[in-house]
């Protein structure tokens, strides 16, 4: 009965083109400024289109993708088993609380990081793995002081000069952190991820949407690539 409801729930969804639903993820890096802009935009264009948002970390979101609870979700980094459209780079910027010593500079190699206290995220997350082996390759292993899994907790803490952190850019100001460029290629892919089976009508609007404006999030992408 649950697929036989499923059916006919596509079947009404493709009959109005200009309505229907769309299940869309997002991550939690991304919200405060880029995706509502974006959204708004989409719902301006399509008034009559609903959206049920989620928002919530990696492998979550593309859980759900997977088991057909969203339609689409923007991932950081895009996972390898489901159809992927790469937005764009998201770089990694070197966090520091404002009296810091290297708050001042235009950039910061990783190696001048070995003595430094780090803020981090559980070693299961992404982006701890992509800092752990980014400092090995820089010759040492980060002495992590606090792990967290909320970035906008990291900058807090930062700001109270407990430590550094390597973290997206924020999309709102946040007091007291100054975000230093860090030499070298230290970026990850952004993608949208969508499930495997036919999009609807609604679905396909928004993806080509999210596609199109993907230059318009917050300046957290480099496009391209």
């Amino acid at each position: 009965m649950g697929a036989l409801d499923d059916a006919l729930g596509v079947v009404r969804r493709n009959a109005d083109p200009e309505g229907g639903l769309v299940r869309f993820g997002f991550p939690l890096t991304l919200g405060p400024v880029s995706i509502p802009s974006v959204l708004a935009e989409f719902h301006a264009a399509a008034p009559r289109i609903r959206l049920h948002l989620v928002q919530a970390h990696g492998d979550a979101l593309a859980g759900m993708v997977r088991d057909g609870r969203l339609d689409l979700a923007v991932m950081i980094p895009p996972p390898e088993d489901l159809p992927v459209v790469v937005l764009g780079r998201q770089a990694i910027h070197l966090h520091v609380a404002d009296t810091h010593r290297f708050a001042g500079r235009a950039q910061v190699d990783l190696a001048e990081l070995a003595d430094e206290a780090f803020i981090a995220n559980p070693p299961s997350y992404h982006l701890r793995q992509l800092v752990d082996s980014w400092c090995a390759e820089a010759g040492f292993t980060p002495r992590v002081s606090f792990e967290i899994t909320e970035f906008e907790t990291i900058r807090a803490l930062v700001g109270h000069g407990l430590g550094v952190a390597l973290l997206p850019t924020a999309e709102t100001p946040h007091g007291g952190v100054v975000a230093v460029p860090l030499e070298g290629a230290r970026e990850r892919s952004i993608g949208l991820a969508s499930g495997h089976h036919r999009p609807t009508p609604a679905v396909s609007r928004l993806r080509d949407h999210l596609v199109d404006r993907a230059s318009a999030f917050a300046g957290r992408l480099q496009v391209g690539g």
